[in-house]
């Protein structure tokens, strides 16, 4: 049995040049996630990786000392298929860096690549887990399903819908 991994979320800036009557000046970008965890994937999304029912419920963000916990759960509870997601925002550089030495410590974790700037995932038998790195924003997804996946495809694409709105 796997031990959960807290995670925390926190608002992710780059700069990026741009070229202003020719001189160079920066932009600010900043990531679109509010805060608002079931606002991260479609009905369409959840429902590829035979999760039932579609609503997603979340809890209330729960500021910690070294960032701000979110989560989000679309199916059940318990063994009943479900979805859940947790972000966590850092504002603590070692409680990230703390998070980051956590990561892919859980039974059978393998490195995947293409979600975040590091990711790895366990799937057997009707659980899979996925935790990745997005600047100061640590995601765990927890997914129950009835049987087993055949292929970790749509699970991983999930990820990449969550790690593209970070």
């Amino acid at each position: 049995m796997r031990k959960p991994l807290v995670l925390a979320v926190t608002a992710l800036m780059t700069f990026a040049p741009a070229a202003s009557a020719g001189a160079a000046s920066a932009t600010v970008r900043v990531s679109a996630f509010s805060g608002q965890v079931c606002s991260l994937l479609t009905s369409s999304q959840v429902a590829a990786v035979h999760v039932m029912p579609l609503k997603c419920t979340a809890q209330k963000p729960i500021k910690g000392s070294g960032g701000t916990f979110y989560y989000g759960n679309w199916g059940g509870t318990a063994l009943a298929p479900h979805l859940a997601v947790s972000i966590a925002a850092y504002t603590d550089a070692t409680a990230l860096q703390q998070a980051k030495t956590n990561l892919g410590r859980f039974a059978n974790a393998k490195k995947v690549t293409g979600i975040g700037s590091v990711a790895y995932e366990s799937t057997g038998g009707t659980s899979s887990t996925l935790n990745f790195v997005v600047g100061k924003y640590v995601c765990e997804l927890g997914l129950q399903t009835k049987r087993p996946l055949k292929t970790a495809a749509a699970f991983d694409a999930v990820g990449e819908a969550i790690a593209a709105k970070l």
